[in-house]
C-alpha cells in the first residue's frame, strides 16, 4: 500500500443516523492477489474505532491499472459485499455481514 485514509460519515435516516467508515488506499497493482488485498484493507478497517460502522464500510482501493477488488472478494465467498458501479475500486460491506465473517466489532489489527 502507498496510502490509505480514514474517515466517518453520518448516514440522516428519518429518526436516527447510522456511521459509515469511509477508506481509501492507494496500492501497487500485482503485489498481492486482489481478493487478499481487499480481506487485509477490510479486517484493518474493521479494527477502527471509536465510531462503531453500523452503515457500513465504504472502501475505495485505487491502483493502476484498476482492479475490482469487491469482485474479488465475492468470488471468494464475500457475499455480503455491494460492487461500486459504475466505478471499480469501490465496494461496501454491510455491518451485519461483515460482523458474520470478521468477528465482533472492533476486530484485532491482522
Amino acid at each position: 500500500m502507498q496510502s490509505a485514509a480514514f474517515s466517518y460519515t453520518e448516514l440522516q435516516q428519518t429518526l436516527s443516523s447510522q456511521t459509515v467508515l469511509r477508506v481509501r488506499v492507494e496500492a501497487e497493482p500485482g503485489t498481492e492477489s486482489p481478493a487478499r488485498l481487499a480481506e487485509e484493507v477490510a479486517r484493518v478497517a474493521w479494527a477502527v474505532g471509536p465510531k462503531r460502522p453500523e452503515g457500513g464500510i465504504s472502501v475505495t482501493i485505487e491502483t493502476n491499472p484498476q482492479v475490482n477488488y469487491g469482485l474479488a472478494l465475492e468470488k471468494n465467498g464475500w457475499d455480503f459485499v455491494t460492487i461500486g458501479k459504475p466505478d471499480p475500486a469501490l465496494f461496501v460491506l454491510g455491518f451485519r455481514g461483515a460482523s458474520r465473517t470478521l468477528g465482533e466489532w472492533p476486530g484485532k489489527l491482522p
